[in-house]
């Protein structure tokens, strides 16, 4: 597994979670997304033009400083696809802790 934290950008945009982290494109069959407890808005995952009202899935702001339950996507006899293929869009400065597992 490799750990990373994404900050969303200013102006807020949808950013690529690959170059975002740093990590080489890989398969994965397992991604855990997590906001930081501090964040007040959403965090909208999907591919290249998501944003807030075109997404595959909204990360909710955890509540009173604690993060929410993790969101696990996973596919354990298949790949999810590749991790070039993920990207973020928010509120910036929002922070998401990022989890992957290669395929």
């Amino acid at each position: 597994m490799q750990y990373y934290v994404v900050t969303i950008p200013t102006p807020a945009a949808a950013i690529a979670l690959l170059p975002a982290i740093g990590a080489e494109d890989q398969a994965i069959s397992a991604l855990i997304l997590q906001p930081r407890g501090a964040n007040a808005a959403k965090i909208y995952i999907g591919g290249p033009t998501v944003s807030a009202t075109d997404y595959a899935l909204a990360v909710n702001p955890g509540s009173g400083g604690n993060p929410p339950a993790p969101i696990i996507l996973s596919s354990p006899h298949s790949s999810l696809g590749m991790l070039s293929s993920v990207y973020a869009f928010g509120t910036a400065g929002e922070i998401l802790h990022v989890t992957v597992v290669p395929r």
